[in-house]
């Protein structure tokens, strides 16, 4: 690590998109957040600062709001060389404002690590939502 960082202080990435705006495959500007999942090494449950004179936990999810297809650039992502275990990645999942994932499919997505001042999320296709039936609900009335 370089000398110029303190101790216990970790170094965060700003994130970006490509594509940016994150868009609905309609066009459409997505509302919604991207969930950012630490994958920890075999036997660990917590994560911690590394270089840090007080053990200082970390969390394991990083909620990141996407509106009208613009990322937050204020949420910080620390470096993954700055996290203790050594060893950890990330996975992004997008969900829109109702908490459902939207994309990547379960099991489908890709780890990757931070380690610069600025992070690019590919962002996949998200797909807008279809109706679970092609007919509408028939009102109830009384009688």
């Amino acid at each position: 690590m370089p000398s110029t960082q303190a101790a216990g202080v970790p170094r965060t990435a700003q994130l970006a998109t490509n594509p940016n705006p994150v868009v609905w495959n309609s066009g459409q500007g997505f509302n919604g957040y991207v969930w950012l999942a630490v994958n920890l090494p075999s036997g660990y449950s917590q994560l911690t600062m590394f270089n840090s004179y007080v053990t200082q936990a970390l969390p394991l999810y990083i909620k990141v709001p996407i509106v009208n297809g613009t990322i937050d650039t204020t949420t910080g992502v620390p470096w993954n060389s700055d996290i203790d275990p050594p060893g950890t990645s990330y996975y992004a999942y997008f969900c829109d404002n109702n908490n459902a994932v939207i994309a990547p499919t379960s099991g489908s997505a890709s780890p990757f690590s931070v380690g610069s001042s600025q992070y690019t999320l590919t962002v996949p296709t998200l797909s807008v939502p279809s109706y679970a039936s092609s007919t509408p609900p028939t009102p109830q009335t009384s009688a």
